[in-house]
């Protein structure tokens, strides 16, 4: 059995090992071991959970926490559709400028014109 647990733990393969090897960015963080494709009966469950890495070393603790996650990430949704509304907002300014630049007859960056501007950059600094 130890020569398979070995295994386990050192295939690059393996969903568990891909997980427990991401490096956290944060001092607090979790650690996804696995997910429950189906639903779950209502009831009463009894798990058995061995501690086989002690982590009192460390001040730190271990919990099992139990959560739902959606198609858009983790159960905290309000970063998603943050995301989604701020970069809608940008997008609104952005087409507000576009417009604005055209009805003012502002053309968008030509190269040709740029060789030019700097050609008289040059020449304004000797």
């Amino acid at each position: 059995m130890g020569n398979e647990q070995n295994k386990y733990w050192i295939d690059p393969e393996n969903e568990h090992f891909i997980v427990w090897m991401q490096i956290s960015g944060l001092p607090k963080f979790k650690k996804i071991w696995g997910r429950i494709e189906n639903d779950l009966d209502e009831g009463n469950y009894e798990l058995k959970v061995q501690n086989k890495y002690n982590i009192k070393q460390y001040k730190g603790h271990k919990s099992l926490l139990f959560t739902n996650s959606s198609i858009l990430g983790g159960k905290n949704e309000f970063l998603a559709y943050g995301y989604v509304v701020i970069g809608t907002i940008l997008n609104f300014i952005s087409l507000i400028f576009y417009i604005k630049g055209k009805r003012n007859g502002q053309e968008f960056i030509n190269i040709k014109n740029m060789e030019e501007d700097e050609d008289l950059l040059e020449e304004d600094q000797y």
